[in-house]
């Protein structure tokens, strides 16, 4: 072998070394692109959970509400520069969701004025700000949140006693206010009363225009129910409408509680709803949550795991069973499904009806399961 074949030779096991490690590094930059990628996809933020029917238009107006309507409307429609800062609040039920949901909708119309429109719970501010800190990319979460030209945020007294999410909220919240943005809150309470809040904090909110909601009067409610009686493809009788309409004023609840739960009770194949199915859904809106928790507590006691457990949102196998349980028995004592959930993790109408068709249908094939379910409704 010559000196120039030698050297080739070497050359060639340098080369496919060096190949060997190129292709290494490229395996290894595409698993670290891959892991950044689950990483960013997991902390997608979404701008916005709008309702595309709840628009001005829609909203049913009275003397009570319709100048403050009006006001919003003329805010988001720039027809009106005197306030950016507007501070929503009253019972539950009166439209305070409604009305964000159309100052949203109505700002998607003006994209010249509002590049970034962001509508959020106040929950969701907290759970993204949470993830923010742990996968250490606050720096995205700020700049997301303080693009906006306008942020709408419900139920703002979620960030009670939430004192690192109080301070990065008021930074936000200064930060847009500085820059001209337009600021929508709503609350159950105003701002004087709330409690839990920052000083600081609460200097801003009792700053802005308060508006407080009251109440329709006889004659909107049912015109708001008949709204609602169409958009579920409900036929309610007048005697019907009349024991909601009432239910309602007196216990400050939220129309969509009780037209869902008509909606999933009603038999399909019948357009009319009768007063003696509307009147048990009415009882079982009554159900106070105290009833909820002692449940949670006898199923919790039983299977050993805390009660913690059983109203999160792990998938954990062990907690399938008295998860489903506690909701069905709950369900069985008057809980709606709006408060099941509520008080289980925020879970969603769909999930509620999942849960209460799957326990039926384990307990008709799991007789240890049956026992156990008759053993705790006894108790």
């Amino acid at each position: 072998m010559n000196h120039s074949d030698y050297y080739k030779k070497n050359l060639e096991k340098q080369v496919s070394r060096v190949g060997d490690i190129l292709s290494i590094k490229d395996s290894i930059d595409q698993c670290l692109n891959k892991k950044d990628w689950i990483k960013n996809k997991r902390l997608r933020i979404k701008s916005v959970d709008h309702r595309a029917d709840m628009t001005f238009e829609s909203f049913v107006l009275d003397d009570s509400n319709e100048a403050l309507v009006k006001m919003c409307h003329n805010t988001i429609t720039k027809k009106s520069t005197l306030f950016d800062t507007v501070f929503i609040h009253g019972s539950s039920g009166v439209g305070k969701t409604h009305l964000l949901h159309a100052i949203y909708n109505e700002a998607q119309k003006h994209p010249s004025f509002f590049h970034r429109i962001i509508l959020k719970k106040a929950s969701d501010f907290t759970k993204h700000f949470s993830l923010s800190l742990k996968n250490r990319t606050i720096q995205n979460f700020r700049k997301f949140y303080r693009q906006a030209n306008v942020l709408i945020i419900d139920n703002v007294h979620d960030l009670a006693h939430c004192e690192k999410t109080m301070e990065e909220f008021l930074h936000t919240f200064d930060y847009l206010k500085d820059k001209g943005s337009l600021l929508f809150f709503s609350s159950k309470m105003s701002p004087n009363d709330l409690e839990g809040f920052s000083t600081p904090l609460l200097n801003r909110f009792q700053g802005a225009v308060s508006l407080k909601f009251d109440f329709l009067s006889s004659q909107a409610l049912i015109k708001m129910l008949h709204f609602k009686e169409k958009k579920y493809g409900l036929f309610l009788t007048q005697d019907s409408l009349k024991y909601i309409s009432e239910y309602v004023k007196s216990h400050n609840k939220n129309l969509e509680n009780v037209f869902e739960e008509i909606s999933l009770k009603k038999n399909k194949d019948r357009k009319f709803v009768s007063n003696d199915l509307v009147l048990s859904v009415l009882k079982k809106e009554k159900s106070p949550k105290n009833k909820i928790k002692a449940i949670v507590s006898k199923v919790s006691d039983h299977y050993k795991v805390s009660q913690q457990e059983i109203c999160s949102k792990s998938k954990k196998p062990h907690l399938t069973r008295p998860r489903y349980l506690a909701i069905l028995m709950a369900y069985k004592e008057g809980a709606s499904v709006r408060e099941l959930g509520e008080y289980f993790g925020h879970r969603s109408f769909s999930s509620i009806h999942i849960a209460l068709k799957m326990c039926q249908k384990l307990l008709k094939n799991e007789s240890e399961l049956f026992s156990i379910y008759n053993y705790l409704s006894k108790v």
